[in-house]
């Protein structure tokens, strides 16, 4: 089976925990903490789904990278931090520009001798997600704009509509309509797996054949339903040990993956067939049925594909 090219494992995870794989220093990717960098297109970038400038505004390839606050935010920001009589807001300008800095990762000036230097730093995958903070101080200092507006006008209605107007302006410019995927169902397999006693389980494939991409996430999803032991797993660090498990699991069922499912004592061999492409299922189930070590124990319709388990004799 082709190695994904985003394995991944969470210590922890809720559901079904992977199982079989040590602990690993929690350093980010290198090629990840570049890639997730902002920079000032990225806070002019607006995501797809947002009502107003989801169409024009600028395409940065990645979610992490739509940073656009907004201009009523912006204006605001403005306004405080120029007409305010709070000292603080000096802080929050700070705050502001420290978290911009950050958020730029590699691209920026600090965070590349930070990531070298600071243990802490070296786990920020995604540096952009700081960017979180500048939104904060941000609001910070928008609202330090809002009241100095406010404090002009002293009839209470005439406030009252103003705030109106605002909070308006701000529900318009982020209105989003994000499109929600479809849950995957409970498949008859996971319903199965419920009903036995716990045991330590691998989905198959590793890797989808469409695109090549980890669906790990998918079987953990699907897990919450059976709450079996795994050796998948997903997030944003993945140990060296899992990488090594996904070379041994390569040829599967040759001998070298055996050994290795044994070494981690799974018990049960699941295999999505809605994962296989067509022509590869028929060949991977003769094959693991000339493996004695591997009986099949049930097989299962899935929409217009099949499903199976297989235990490891010992």
């Amino acid at each position: 089976m082709e190695a994904a090219e985003h394995h991944r494992n969470r210590d922890g995870a809720c559901g079904p925990r992977p199982v079989g794989l040590p602990a690993s220093p929690r350093i980010a990717p290198h090629r990840d903490v570049r890639h997730y960098g902002a920079t000032m297109w990225s806070y002019r970038a607006t995501p797809p789904m947002n009502r107003l400038f989801g169409r024009e505004g600028a395409r940065p390839g990645t979610s992490e990278l739509y940073l656009f606050p907004g201009y009523v935010a912006l204006l605001l920001a403005g306004v405080g931090l120029v007409c305010a009589h709070d000292r603080r807001r000096f802080a929050y300008l700070a705050g502001l520009l420290v978290a911009f800095e950050i958020s730029r990762g590699l691209n920026g000036l600090a965070f590349p001798w930070l990531f070298e230097h600071v243990q802490a730093f070296r786990a920020l995958r995604v540096p952009a997600r700081i960017g979180i903070l500048v939104n904060l101080s941000l609001a910070v200092l928008a609202g330090y704009g809002l009241q100095w507006l406010l404090s002009w006008i002293t009839d209470v209605r005439v406030r009252a509509a103003a705030t109106a107007v605002v909070t308006a302006a701000l529900l318009v410019e982020y209105a989003s309509a994000p499109v929600l995927a479809v849950a995957p169902e409970v498949s008859r397999i996971d319903k199965w797996l419920a009903r036995q006693p716990p045991s330590v389980i691998v989905e198959l494939p590793l890797a989808s054949h469409r695109g090549g991409n980890s669906i790990d996430w998918l079987y953990m999803y699907e897990g919450i339903e059976h709450r079996q032991r795994m050796l998948n797993g997903y997030s944003g660090y993945a140990p060296g040990s899992y990488y090594v498990m996904l070379d041994q699991m390569i040829g599967f069922p040759d001998d070298r993956s055996i050994a290795a499912l044994r070494e981690r004592r799974v018990d049960y061999v699941v295999l999505r067939g809605e994962e296989y492409p067509p022509e590869r299922w028929a060949p991977m189930i003769d094959a693991i049925r000339a493996r004695p070590e591997l009986s099949l124990v049930t097989i299962l319709p899935f929409g217009d594909r099949f499903q199976a388990v297989f235990q490891i004799r010992d």
